[in-house]
């Protein structure tokens, strides 16, 4: 081979193993399951889990068989469904806390790291798969909301929307356009704001019209306030890059939720101990 057809040939190589490892809409790398009509509304934005539990399943297949060599097909096992699903969901959830020193309890790192190689995998088993998870993260949902003061369940309820992404992604930005209707306070800022672009009602209207027109107005407004947020010197510097980066001020500032779970904890055990000594 000459060198013009070495890189020639080693380009089309690089293609066909990226087609194969990751996010590809081919038709000969998707199943029958992702190309039918329900497939498109379940199985959206799971193309790589999905090509992943393929790699392993054809690697299982030849380690059974004895085809091949047995130290690659264990190998394809454990990087694909072990060590790529740890590396995405550890940088996932411990991004802030390694690059920005944002403080959160190891123990729930560890636990959503597991929870979401969890998920990873069951969506890569297909709909039946992807139905285990959404009632798994359901039950899990409840059980974490009954350790509250106010646990308010139906909220758990939308979870289950989690089976088709994008119609939970539409029922979304119309529960989140009402939520800023939800409050008499909100609703006296929007009549004080007036004609300004931070006035919630403008954002209220533009999800609206993003989840039945798909025109992504909400965007627009929120990359307004991710700029404005970023120029902002009050914020700290960590939350200024990461604005300019996309994430929003609300997923920068903790949960509130987590916050509430010691005094919960806290007041049960006051409560038990009030009962010990009136019952002593």
């Amino acid at each position: 081979m000459t060198e013009a057809e070495a890189k020639a040939k080693a380009m089309t190589e690089f293609r066909e193993i990226s087609e194969e490892s990751q996010q590809s809409s081919r038709p000969d790398k998707i199943s029958q399951q992702q190309s039918s009509d329900i497939g498109r509304l379940i199985l959206m934005f799971a193309n790589t889990p999905m090509q992943y539990a393929r790699l392993q399943k054809r690697a299982f297949q030849d380690l059974a068989a004895g085809r091949g060599s047995s130290k690659a097909n264990v190998s394809k096992i454990i990087y694909y469904g072990v060590v790529q699903n740890i590396i995405f969901n550890a940088l996932q959830q411990a991004m802030f806390a390694l690059g920005f020193g944002e403080e959160d309890d190891d123990n729930d790192k560890v636990y959503n790291t597991l929870n979401g190689m969890l998920d990873s995998t069951l969506r890569g088993l297909g709909i039946g798969g992807a139905l285990v998870s959404v009632g798994k993260n359901f039950l899990m949902d409840i059980y974490e909301r009954s350790g509250r003061s106010r646990p308010e369940y139906t909220d758990s309820v939308w979870k289950l929307l989690q089976f088709a992404p994008p119609i939970g992604s539409k029922i979304s930005k119309l529960r989140q356009a009402g939520w800023q209707f939800d409050s008499k306070k909100r609703r006296q800022e929007m009549f004080d704001k007036g004609f300004a672009l931070d006035n919630p009602a403008y954002l209220a209207a533009a999800k609206v019209v993003s989840a039945t027109t798909n025109i992504p107005l909400d965007r627009i407004l929120l990359k307004y306030e991710n700029l404005e947020g970023a120029l902002d010197e009050e914020n700290d510097w960590w939350q200024r890059i990461a604005m300019a980066g996309g994430w929003p001020k609300w997923t920068l500032e903790g949960s509130k939720n987590k916050a509430d779970k010691p005094k919960v904890k806290t007041r049960k055990k006051r409560t038990r101990t009030r009962r010990k000594r009136t019952r002593n």
